[in-house]
This record gives structure tokens, C-alpha cells and sequence, in this order.
């Protein structure tokens, strides 16, 4: 039986230590999932809808796009915001606003099949702030 020194194995606690730390930082890794934390623009538009009277809530839905067959994995949306239809209003159907500052594509192709295989139950609203001016875009997919 080989017995290491205290010195081998701070040396090998360290390296160990550095590899955790290499693995948790690495460019290549998934992205950390901040699901249920507001950026900001979502925090700014939830202060609009508030304002404006809206009931609403964040990230509480999660709708499936594709369910998966064998080994693939099942495709999910998770909207930013779910709001309640304005009182008096003839189309009862709930509002998904998803708040967006870059398009990027895969993003935009989940928006765009959700708001096509659910439309029959809700109504989809993308939400970017104008370039110049203040306020919000807000428009009906």
C-alpha cells in the first residue's frame, strides 16, 4: 500500500479543484437555466402590464412541440408571460406575450409553431422595444 504526503495530496486536491472549475466555466457547456428570474426588459414589460390593469403571470406554462419517439427528446416553449383576457373583451382565449430583444432563429421557429399548433387555445404576442423611442412593439403572430 502506497501512502501519499500531505503535499501530494493538496496537489491533487487543487487539480481536482481546477478541473471542476474548467468543467462548470466551459464556453461549450449548456447554458445556466435562470428559468422563473426576470431579465430586464421582461421586468420593465411586467411593470406595463401592470400598469395597464393586466393580470399575469411568468413562466408558469410550459407547452410541448414535439414529444419525442424512442430516444429523442421532447421539444418545450416556455413563454414569458401568460395574461388573463381584458374584462369585456369578445375573444376569451388567454395572451402569451414573449418578450424578445435578439431574434435568434431557433427561438423565433419555437414562437412560430407554438402560436400555429396552439391557436385554437391561445393568442401569441411578440413584444421588442422600438430602436429609437420609448415604449413597447407589440405584435399579434
Amino acid at each position: 500500500m502506497t501512502r501519499i504526503t500531505e503535499s501530494q495530496l493538496a496537489a491533487l486536491e487543487k487539480d481536482q479543484l481546477a478541473r471542476a472549475l474548467a468543467a462548470q466555466f466551459d464556453p461549450r457547456a449548456e447554458p445556466v437555466s435562470r428559468r422563473g428570474v426576470m431579465g430586464k426588459w421582461e421586468a420593465d414589460y411586467s411593470g406595463t402590464l401592470t400598469a395597464g390593469g393586466r393580470k399575469w403571470v411568468f413562466e408558469t406554462l410550459r407547452l410541448c412541440l414535439y414529444h419525442g419517439r424512442g430516444r429523442e427528446r421532447a421539444t418545450w416553449y416556455t413563454p414569458d408571460f401568460l395574461v388573463a383576457p381584458r374584462d369585456g373583451d369578445t375573444d376569451t382565449r388567454f395572451e402569451i406575450h414573449e418578450v424578445k430583444g435578439h431574434r435568434r432563429r431557433d427561438s423565433m421557429v419555437r414562437l412560430k409553431a407554438c402560436a400555429t399548433s396552439h391557436a385554437m387555445a391561445f393568442r401569441f404576442f411578440l413584444v421588442t422595444r422600438p430602436r429609437r423611442g420609448g415604449g413597447w412593439e407589440v405584435v399579434e403572430l
